[in-house]
């Protein structure tokens, strides 16, 4: 089976695969709760989904223009702008028959439709039509789906690129009897009823729970059901009930009607946008072909969730010559649920539930605290769990606080079976209630109760109104009749489903239940088959362990329609945005896009993992309050759920508060964002500054700020808390600080922040800020200053200088660090100074300042802005990109053989994904510095090597001097980036650089590197960039102690890459031997290289490897496997900031640090001195580094490692715990002071023979001379 990793350097689809927001994918999920038909009257147990009200919040009234109660149904769509608070949604209702396969009755039926418009109008050739969405349910709101995640469905479907591709109307519609859709299913004469009816049946508990409980619920089935099918009078007018009308098969008919009034309104809007373009040209323009109404021919685009699967499948085989585009996710089994047995669903369900027993122990205590310290198997966990439920059987747990509830065996199954549709979201939470029950602690569980046990007031006017039994009306008329049924008979179907899944068997066995006493049948029913040949092939999209719709579903359905393909997914949960997967939405774009399905047997695998991946969260043990805060995040997943389209949610709660109308909004808009902090800074309308700086920073993509606390900032500190998701990093001292924040924004490919305080601690980190400016690294230093008092008054407070100081000296002393600084002396100004300088950090790729008195903290300033995120992206103008393109590649095109030269900036402005498409398309030679190593793929077929003038591998140097044209990306040329200036560009040379473009002798453009690249990959004709050959390099030369025992420069890199060294590893490399020894590899795919040398502090690595491990511990969490911090540095370069080991060991970081032990400062005996004293240092026993620094002796111990020989070291790096690390490890590698690599002796050589005699006298080996060695040309 061809598998599929969403980080794969290859992903599924050609197309564009963005990336885009987590919230996406939540709210996809939500659009799978939607298989959970719970019980006959749709049960009010809450939502694991964390939320500051009941789950399905209600509509805002609409707008003064729309109202639902009062909009005319017309038989073609007429929209109306609504919601226009939310965004751009335009409604309309659509009149069509209530009976259209018998014509019993004249009377018809009012679909309420909404539509989100494509960025684009219909006349635009990108137009893609609509694509029609159901949320499932049956009963979901397509109204509410739309309207909460209509943004997130165009970000899964729509082309990323603004110039080509398609984008699409999102288009849904509330079916026959629910929601806004007139007329209704209503079974009871108010909400209040319905709601008091709802929590009667729900304190029954679960079916087998008690000798009575089937008896009581058999009873109350029976009651509400037969009481619903009673024959109804005719209401205004004589209409006639609608509950023998509501078949998915008659939902289908209606998608029909609406296909074709969509045709007829794509033609109406296309001559309306064209008369407007005609009188504003003076041109005529006809309707083109593909616009015009096609009556009966108009086919349809769809994606369907749960049960809409069952709708889009019904619809395929009813109407197969209507296919343009199907996609059915989380597929039902159609014959099963006509059968209404409601028995198939649950072939996967243990599945799921093991994969929470498995996961828990995977990650172990704390992350999950139902592991333990001791074992974490799997059966552990898992018998750990059964013990908490039996403990609830005889025994419920009564809560006292905030008021009265009691947490029973059924509560807790119930909770159970919700956390299997959202895994990733509601596995850890769950965990943590479980530990809390464990302990008879009940707060948190009752919380979630109390949500649901109080009647509720009815919706308000323009909302829309409570169908609590439309989706029994919909489920049971699909199926057989079962009013037949017996107990004894129920009874026995009750056990097989328990045998099952011991985990919801008597959960799911009441949706069968609940359709024994639905007696209206319905006058047409579609019994399949599900077959045929449809006229476009359609996706059908599965999960290996989804709990109510097993995988095997959509192997077994795509069998009956020709050509179609099943996608799976390797993940538990309820469809396929279960689990964030990249491939996963690649497929569905491009099926969109271009009809194009993927391979068969082709399975995608997830970017996370339920509890994250091992040890990789953001940190150890987290509160139930933090697990709730990060689920608090808007997409898909959250439309469905709120829009009720879920067989278990369907109902849950779906209740009104009592508010007025006015608040109703803005609870919408709680919904709708979900960041309860986010909301509130909306709702108060201002915020204190303090907030307002550490919100700013969150949204740039930060989640850890490093710092050292002191008397000014520590008020600004405090609002740090105040942020969901941000995170206080403290570190030993300021330079440490800034240097975590530096190696942080590398990994994150964003920007770090460090947090000083008033002079001793900014002037402490300008070192740091220094290294970032030289190497054009983003990195936010924030210093909480004195107040504006004390400055006016010029007042001797500590850390001041002199009798009368200036407070701004330390400000002024920063001033040729920094690309940009926010001086706050004002609130009134402070948000937009903050903001722009903001901006100046990524637009110019540097460090900046923000200064913030300590009395201006908690100053309120408007929170508006929040709303709308920073543009980081640098202005330019489109023309001269244009016209520097077109020079660019008319000198590639003119030449005979063009290269490629990578240098570091690329990295730093954010532009590896534009460089390496552009040497892809090129196909021509490749070369990278010292510095910009690992940036091109070096396994990548026209990779050559690292080019350093004279200090290059062998024959690498004349084969890049064959070049006649070299473009050359991101420019960073030091001297010991460059070979000591050597590396002369002596043909014709394009340079790209970060903020122009000139090429050689012409020209010169100011346009920014990433956008130049990028228009030069969406440019180029690659039949015109001429062909090349790929030279055979000359061997190195054997170094005269290659068969030495010990460990030697000339060894040990090459070993290291070639078999240490993997994919996701960030790999430090000190400015010493490190940084020169390791450009003479070849990396693995996928390597981040990270030095110093241009600015070249020692003593950088360390602290900076932190900064790298906290963000690879994140990025772990939202994208890919966590990779491996490993830290090569020098003993001398180790003394500086070794302090920070103790920080790796506190936080449970897990770097590997390689700890070259040449006994001093090499790289400056190599210079001048080798002898001298001023090159040693203070001899230390490494072993007891890390038992200093706080870990356990015995941990300590097994976590060093010491070698000094070949052998030794290669035993060490086949350990595990090496290779694998779960804590910090020190490697200590015995060198000799006098052994250096070659690169580094050669560019000393470059000063000439005097430094070349010097190196000799002293002992160290140097090449003969710089000697040139060709490379052999095909």
């Amino acid at each position: 089976m061809e598998k599929h990793s969403s980080i794969s350097p290859h992903p599924a689809p050609p197309l564009h695969l963005r990336r885009r927001n987590h919230s996406t994918l939540i709210l996809l999920l939500a659009a799978c709760l939607a298989l959970t038909l719970s019980r006959p009257y749709w049960s009010t147990l809450p939502s694991l989904l964390p939320s500051p009200n009941p789950p399905s919040s209600p509509l805002p009234p609409t707008t003064k223009n729309f109202d639902w109660s009062t909009a005319p149904s017309k038989q073609h769509l007429d929209y109306t702008p609504c919601y226009t608070s939310l965004g751009d949604f335009q409604c309309a209702r659509l009149t069509v028959p209530m009976d259209y396969f018998n014509a019993t009755t004249n009377a018809t039926i009012s679909l309420a439709i909404i539509r989100k418009p494509a960025a684009v109008d219909v006349t635009d050739p990108r137009y893609g039509g609509a694509v029609i969405v159901n949320p499932g349910g049956p009963g979901g709101s397509g109204v509410q789906f739309v309207l909460l995640g209509g943004k997130s469905i165009s970000d899964v479907i729509d082309s990323p690129s603004p110039e080509d591709g398609k984008v699409y109307d999102v288009l849904s519609f509330d079916p026959r009897g629910v929601g806004l859709s007139t007329q209704g299913v209503e079974c009871f004469e108010d909400e209040v009823q319905a709601q008091s009816w709802a929590l009667r049946v729900d304190e029954q508990g679960l079916l087998g729970v008690s000798d009575a409980s089937l008896g009581r619920l058999w009873a109350m089935s029976e009651a509400s059901g037969g009481s619903c099918t009673l024959p109804r009078e005719s209401g205004k007018g004589g209409e006639v009930d609608v509950k023998s009308f509501v078949t998915t098969a008659s939902v289908a008919r209606d998608m029909v009607e609406l296909v074709e009034a969509h045709g007829k309104w794509r033609e109406r809007e296309a001559k309306k946008v064209l008369q407007t373009n005609t009188r504003s040209s003076g041109m005529q323009h006809g309707v083109p072909e593909a616009l015009k109404y096609e009556p009966g021919k108009e086919k349809i685009q769809y994606w369907g969730f749960s049960y809409g699967t069952y709708l889009g499948l019904t619809f395929a085989a009813m109407f197969p010559d209507r296919i343009e585009r199907l996609v059915v996710d989380g597929v039902v089994d159609p014959v099963d649920y006509t059968k209404a047995l409601w028995y198939d669903n649950l072939y996967d369900t243990e599945k799921d539930m093991d994969s929470f027993y498995s996961n828990c122990a995977r990650v172990g205590y704390p992350k999950c605290p139902l592991a333990s310290k001791a074992n974490n198997s799997t059966t552990y966990v898992q018998h750990r769990v059964q013990a908490i439920l039996e403990s609830l059987y005889h025994n419920p747990l009564p809560v006292l606080h905030p008021t009265p509830e009691v947490v029973t065996y059924s509560d807790l199954k119930t909770l159970i079976f919700l956390s299997l549709y959202t895994p990733i979201q509601s596995f850890p939470r769950l965990a943590h209630l479980l530990a809390d029950i464990e302990s008879r602690n009940g707060t948190a569980f009752a919380k979630l109760l109390a949500l649901n046990h109080n009647v509720q007031c009815s919706p308000p006017t323009g909302t829309a109104a409570i169908r609590h039994f439309s989706g029994r009306a919909i489920a049971c008329s699909d199926g057989d009749d079962l009013t037949g049924t017996t107990k004894t008979k129920f009874s026995k179907f009750l056990g097989k489903v328990e045998e099952l899944s011991s985990t919801i068997g008597a959960k799911w066995a009441e949706i069968h239940l609940s359709c024994i006493h639905w007696s209206t049948r319905p006058l047409y029913r579609f019994t399949g088959p599900w077959q045929g040949k449809t006229d476009h092939p359609i996706l059908l999209i599965g999960n290996t362990a989804d709990p109510v719709t097993p995988g095997r579903n959509a192997v077994e359905q795509a069998k009956g329609f020709e050509g179609s393909v099943a996608l799976m997914q390797e993940s538990p949960g309820h469809c396929s945005s279960a689990g964030r997967s990249r491939c996963t939405e690649g497929y569905i774009r491009e099926y969109f896009q271009t009809g194009v399905l993927p391979p068969r047997n082709t399975t995608c695998e997830v970017d996370e993992l339920p509890f994250g991946s091992d040890g990789s969260d953001e940190a150890q043990g987290l509160a139930l309050e933090d697990l709730e805060g990060r689920s608090n995040v808007p997409g898909i997943n959250e439309a469905m759920h709120r829009a009720g389209g879920g067989f278990l949610s369907g109902g849950m709660g779906r209740r009104f508060v009592c508010i007025k109308e006015s608040t109703v909004h803005e609870q919408l808009l709680q919904s709708f964002l979900r960041l309860r902090r986010n909301f509130l800074i909306m709702a108060e309308q201002t915020v204190p500054l303090g907030r307002y700086l550490w919100e700013r920073i969150k949204q740039l993509g930060i989640k850890s700020v490093f710092g050292v606390p002191g008397d000014f900032n520590l008020t600004l500190l405090d609002h740090i808390y105040d942020v969901e998701g941000l995170e206080w990093v403290g570190n030993t001292n300021e330079l440490n600080a800034a240097y975590a924040a530096d190696g942080y924004a590398r990994v994150k490919q964003g920007a770090g922040c460090v947090v000083t305080t008033h002079g001793v601690g900014e002037l402490s980190a300008l070192n740091a800020i220094a290294g970032a400016m030289t190497e054009q690294v983003k990195v936010i230093h924030v210093v909480g200053q004195t107040s504006l008092t004390m400055q006016k008054n010029k007042m001797m407070i500590h850390h001041s200088i002199g009798s009368s100081p200036d407070h701004q000296v330390f400000n002024k002393a920063s001033m040729g660090f920094r690309v940009a600084a926010a001086e706050l002396q004002s609130e009134v100004d402070a948000t937009k100074k903050i903001d722009e300088t903001l901006r100046q950090c990524f637009v110019k790729s540097g460090p900046v300042y923000v200064f913030v008195p300590i009395d201006l903290v908690d100053k309120q300033v408007p929170s508006k802005a929040l709303e709308t995120p920073i543009d980081l992206e640098p202005e330019f103008d489109p023309q001269v990109v244009e016209e520097a393109t077109k020079a660019i590649l008319d000198v590639v095109y003119a030449s005979k053989h063009p290269s490629v030269f990578v240098d570091c900036l690329v990295q730093r402005h954010n532009a590896i994904k534009e460089a390496t498409e552009l040497v892809d398309k090129l196909g021509v030679l490749v070369y990278t510095s010292n510095m910009g190593k690992g940036i091109i793929d070096e396994t990548h077929p026209n990779y050559l090597g690292v080019y350093n003038g004279q200090i290059s591998g062998p024959g690498v140097e004349s084969a890049f001097e064959a070049s006649d044209t070299v473009l050359v990306l991101g420019n960073l040329p030091s001297d010991t980036n460059s070979g000591g200036f050597t590396r002369k560009i002596k043909t014709q040379a394009i340079y790209i650089n970060e903020f122009d473009v000139s090429i050689q002798g012409g020209k010169t453009w100011t346009a920014p590197l990433k956008a130049v690249l990028a228009s030069l990959v969406k440019t180029v004709q690659t039949d015109k960039v001429p062909k090349i050959t790929k030279p055979k390099l000359p061997e190195a030369p054997l170094e005269e102690d290659h068969d030495s025992k010990s460990i030697t420069q000339s060894w040990i890199w090459n070993y290291l890459a070639d078999t240490y060294f993997r994919k996701h590893d960030v790999i430090f490399g000190e400015t010493g031997t490190a940084a020169f020894g390791i450009p003479d590899t070849t990396f693995p795919a996928g390597i981040n290289w990270i030095t110093q040398t241009y600015y070249g502090s020692i003593g950088y690595c360390t602290p900076a490897a932190l900064g790298a491990d906290v963000a690879l511990s994140e990025l772990a969490s939202q994208s890919r496997p966590r990779g491996r911090t490993l830290l090569v540095t020098g003993d001398g370069s180790l003394m500086l900031t070794v302090q920070e080991v103790g920080n790796m060991v506190k936080l449970g970081l897990k770097p590997v640090i390689l700890l070259i032990n040449n006994s001093g400062y090499t790289i400056e005996r190599v210079i001048h001195g080798a002898h001298q004293s001023y090159n040693d240092i203070v001899p230390f026993d490494y072993k007891h580094m890390l038992p200093f620094f706080n870990m356990s002796p015995e941990q300590a111990a097994a976590n060093f490692h010491r070698c000094t020989t070949k052998v030794g070291l290669e035993e060490i790096l086949k350990k595990d715990s090496v290779r694998n690390p779960q804590a910090v490890q020190v490697v200590e590698i015995v060198m000799d002071k006098l052994d250096v690599p070659w690169r580094l002796s050669m560019q000393i050589a470059t000063r000439g023979e005097d430094a070349v005699q010097e190196m000799e006298g002293a002992g160290f080996r140097v090449r003969n001379k710089l000697e040139k060695q060709e490379a052999f040309w095909y």
